[in-house]
């Protein structure tokens, strides 16, 4: 009975060294995850690189980011125009390929649509230090740009995140 006692609590104390191990201190910066900082969605024509755009051509989308984030796992973009997903879907190990997320398209009507973005970012780390700071969302614009709009929220629980919507406006001519 002494040798299974003694087995049981080699156990716990290796179970208990494990949990103490493993947890995070949301006050350690090299723990936190934060999300990416837009600073502008562009569409520029594929054929001369400007944001001339015409009905018919490819058409190069990307979400600028000002600084790139840290401490992120899977990322899932997507982009709509005027609420209609176009394009494709794409999912990115973040920490891997950090570049700005882009997607070509064509737009067969010419008119001014509303351009969105939406991007989910799991974190590696903890988002706490995040929302003590920010709160459950921020929300900005993009600089000269007043018909943009950029909400990042933090997803807590058990996968743990980020998701931002960005939007703007474009205009495809005839």
């Amino acid at each position: 009975m002494t040798h299974v006692y003694k087995l049981l609590l080699l156990g716990l104390a290796l179970l208990a060294t494990t949990v103490v191990g493993c947890t995070e201190d949301p006050a350690n910066e090299k723990y936190r995850s934060e999300p990416p900082t837009l600073n502008g969605i562009t569409a520029k024509s594929l054929s001369n690189d400007t944001e001339t755009i015409h009905v018919g051509e490819k058409i190069v989308l990307t979400a600028q980011q000002k600084n790139t984030g840290r401490l992120l796992g899977l990322a899932k973009y997507s982009w709509t125009l005027d609420g209609t997903a176009i394009g494709s879907k794409r999912q990115v190990y973040f920490d891997e390929d950090s570049s700005n997320p882009s997607d070509t398209v064509t737009i067969n009507t010419a008119g001014e649509y509303k351009l969105t973005f939406s991007g989910t970012y799991n974190a590696k780390g903890n988002v706490q230090a995040w929302s003590a700071k920010h709160g459950t969302s921020i929300t900005y614009s993009f600089e000269g740009d007043v018909n943009s709009r950029v909400v990042c929220s933090v997803r807590p629980g058990y996968t743990p995140g980020f998701d931002i919507t960005a939007s703007t406006k474009i205009k495809v001519l005839p």
